[in-house]
């Protein structure tokens, strides 16, 4: 609500408990997924995806193009009554804002995944996380109809390509990689899977066996298509929309070895440029050493 306050380690929650705005000892402010690692969809300050972090709820800051704000442990949040939302250091800097102005504003976490700022007459802010589902779909996460993941190559604001699933046009559906919002890329739209008479209710699924799948809603077989990964190793299995608009399929066994250090391994199981690991794939696993470990442990 108006004039107050989320500090480490509180939250608020949607309706059903599935969604949640979790203000981390870290301090990362994030929207997530509770039922999937967690899996944040969106973040303040506004992180680099750094492969290896997912399904074991782990983000990083290692590289930064764009001069954002590191997080700083122990930064809380303020839904200040002259309508902006704050995040501020213990000693008051600034590290991120929502530069909204609309006295009276306040916070709600809405159950279809949606954080939304309003006031009586307008509705000034929002991360937009009922149909931008981040950069990954995380163990057991689902995307429905008009949902998409989407590679931020250059800022929140620029998106690179997206992962939609989303009606044809006509009666169909289908799960496309293309151009997303205020994209620098010119290539056209590469289909993943496209069904001339499939209902507007299937769904895409990324499974806790490292299967990415399509069913028919309501149903959890036959599927549509899959891409045929459904045995990995024990971790966190994660669907990652990469560099060039590939969308790539890992396993994470990444955790924390103390301090400020991650340990394991990532596994790189498929893509649909190439299929099955092999030549022309290659593995993430090195790329986690040069992350800086921020712990975004849920409430």
């Amino acid at each position: 609500a108006s004039g107050q306050w989320l500090q480490p380690n509180q939250f608020i929650e949607d309706p059903s408990g599935f969604y949640q705005f979790y203000m981390s000892p870290g301090g990362v402010a994030a929207v997530w997924v509770l039922g999937s690692g967690p899996c944040p969809m969106w973040t303040a300050p506004f992180l680099d995806y750094s492969a290896g972090t997912y399904g074991v709820g782990w983000w990083t800051a290692s590289y930064d193009p764009n001069g954002h704000s590191d997080p700083i442990p122990g930064s809380y949040l303020a839904m200040q009554t002259d309508g902006n939302l704050v995040l501020y250091t213990q000693s008051g800097a600034v590290v991120w804002a929502s530069n909204t102005l609309v006295a009276g504003s306040s916070l709600a976490m809405q159950s279809d995944g949606n954080l939304v700022m309003s006031s009586s007459t307008s509705v000034p802010w929002a991360t937009s996380t009922n149909t931008n589902r981040g950069p990954a779909l995380c163990s057991g996460e689902v995307m429905q109809n008009n949902q998409h993941i989407q590679m931020v190559g250059y800022n929140e604001t620029e998106v690179g390509y997206q992962l939609e699933f989303a009606n044809d046009g006509g009666s169909g559906q289908e799960l496309d990689i293309g151009p997303g919002k205020n994209t620098k890329e010119t290539t056209g739209v590469t289909h993943i899977w496209k069904s001339s008479s499939a209902p507007a209710d299937d769904y895409l699924v990324m499974q806790a066996d490292g299967n990415l799948v399509i069913y028919q809603n309501g149903t959890t077989s036959p599927s549509l298509w899959a891409s045929g990964t459904n045995s990995s190793a024990n971790g966190g299995d994660w669907a990652y929309l990469g560099s060039g608009g590939v969308l790539e399929i890992f396993n994470s066994t990444i955790t924390s070895n103390g301090s400020n250090g991650l340990s394991g391994n990532v596994s790189f199981l498929w893509s649909n440029s190439c299929g099955n690991f092999g030549s022309g794939c290659e593995s993430v696993g090195d790329s986690i050493g040069k992350a800086q470990k921020i712990s975004m442990s849920p409430g």
